[in-house]
C-alpha cells in the first residue's frame, strides 16, 4: 500500500507500485498467528482498482536463517507475561482448521460482471493515449476502470486523496 502525507500535511493514497512477482518476506522471532489483509478494495487506488490474488506461502526457519538474525532490542513498552493480566498461558494449545467455518462477508463470494461501455469517437481516442502510457493498466478496460474510479474518488470521495500516478 503506498500511502503518506503531502506537505501540506494531508493524507494521500497512491498508485500501487508493487508488481506481479513481488514479495514481503517475514520471519517470526516468537509463534505467531498471523493475518494477511489486503489492504483496500476494488475500488480503491490501493489496489489499483482491480481484484489480485495474493499468495502466502510459510516456510519454517533453517539454521543458516537463524544465524543471520541477531538479537532484537528490547523495547521500553514491550510486555512479557509476568506483566499480563492473566498470567497463564497455554502454549501448547495447537491450532486447527474448523471445517464448518464458511465465509459470511458482504462481499463474499465475489460476483464480477462484464458491463458495455460506448465511447464516443473522442473518450476512445483518449482512452488510446492513457493506455499507450502504460501507467493505468494493460488492456482498455483497466484503464477505463482507473480513469473511471479516479474520477469518482476525486469528485466524491471525503477522506486522503488519491495521489497523480508520477
Amino acid at each position: 500500500m503506498h500511502t503518506g502525507i503531502d506537505q501540506g500535511g494531508r493524507p494521500f493514497i497512491a498508485k500501487n507500485t508493487a508488481g506481479k512477482g513481488d514479495y514481503v518476506e517475514l520471519l517470526a522471532l516468537i509463534d505467531v498467528l498471523a493475518v494477511p489483509n489486503v489492504c483496500g478494495a476494488d475500488v480503491m487506488m490501493t489496489s489499483d482498482f482491480e481484484l489480485k490474488p495474493l499468495k502466502l506461502v510459510v516456510f519454517e526457519a533453517g539454521e543458516a536463517d537463524w544465524a543471520l538474525v541477531e538479537e532484537p532490542p528490547v523495547r521500553q513498552n514491550q510486555r512479557n507475561p509476568d506483566a499480563f493480566k492473566i498470567k497463564r498461558i497455554k502454549p501448547d494449545r495447537e491450532l486447527y482448521r474448523d471445517q464448518s467455518y464458511r465465509p459470511d462477508f458482504t462481499n463474499v463470494p465475489l460476483e464480477l460482471s462484464e458491463i458495455e461501455i460506448a465511447l464516443t469517437a473522442e473518450e476512445a481516442e483518449l482512452l488510446r493515449q492513457l493506455a499507450a502510457t502504460g501507467k493505468y493498466g494493460e488492456t482498455n478496460a483497466e484503464v477505463l476502470r482507473y480513469v473511471f474510479f479516479t474520477w469518482w474518488i476525486e469528485n466524491y470521495m471525503h477522506g486522503p486523496k488519491h495521489a497523480a500516478p508520477s
